[in-house]
């Protein structure tokens, strides 16, 4: 499984690259966004796992840069904070939640402006890769778990930007990833269900497997660098634009 996570590693390094290249070549205007919210460790079931509920939520933060590449479309880099999550799954009982961070570091792709909201409301919608350190496996020994702590995620986004000055102003997103590869392989564990006496003990086993998916609610701001967002003040909206007499 390493070589996946490796090559995943050096094209999302690549296209990080490239950006910040087109951008000192005076191609892109920059800016820059910081986002913090809810990260939750499970996912809905039209889009992950097949359980509809969300069990634990953490706090999560992230920091990215972007850049106007064509019309409506923009390159981002990013790192920010996730979480993973694993089940645990028998005839008795059913158990989920929150297991460690994920620390993840990638690029992507944005489409803006899809929908006319007008010249101060933007909406954008976006799909990313990544790369991700598995910070902490707790409660698991180390033969349970793989020796590499590295993983591929992929994502979608949606959200709006609020251009609130012509240099920025406050953005809400909501984030799905999903992991490509397991955090830890499955396993299962044999226990003992206690009975009244004289019933004997009864063996029942455990299925422990992670989840690949987690989504967050990030509310954010972002700031335009250098120049002011060109089309913010347009003759459609502008009270200072000229009118033909």
């Amino acid at each position: 499984m390493p070589l996946p996570i490796r090559t995943t590693a050096l094209l999302v390094l690549t296209a990080c690259a490239a950006a910040v290249s087109q951008s000192a070549q005076g191609q892109t205007r920059p800016s820059v966004a910081v986002s913090v919210g809810p990260n939750f460790t499970m996912a809905p079931k039209w889009i992950f796992d097949g359980r509809g509920f969300i069990e634990d939520a953490t706090p999560a933060i992230k920091v990215q840069a972007l850049w106007q590449w064509r019309n409506n479309t923009e390159l981002t880099a990013f790192a920010r904070t996730g979480t993973w999550a694993s089940e645990k799954k028998s005839s008795y009982s059913y158990s989920a939640g929150f297991e460690g961070y994920v620390y993840q570091a990638g690029t992507g792709l944005r489409y803006t402006d899809f929908v006319n909201l007008g010249p101060w409301l933007e909406p954008f919608v976006g799909l990313n890769a990544s790369v991700g350190y598995v910070g902490s496996r707790r409660f698991y020994s180390q033969s349970d778990l793989p020796n590499n702590p590295w993983n591929a995620l992929a994502g979608a986004e949606i959200g709006v930007q609020s251009w609130l000055t012509r240099n920025g102003g406050p953005t809400l997103t909501l984030e799905f990833q999903r992991s490509l590869l397991p955090y830890h392989a499955p396993f299962t564990r044999t226990k003992q269900l206690w009975r009244p006496a004289p019933l004997p003990p009864e063996a029942y086993t455990v299925r422990h497997r992670s989840l690949p998916g987690h989504a967050a609610l990030l509310v954010g701001w972002r700031w335009q660098l250098p120049q002011p967002r060109p089309r913010w003040n347009t003759p459609r909206y502008s009270e200072t634009a000229e009118t033909d007499e």
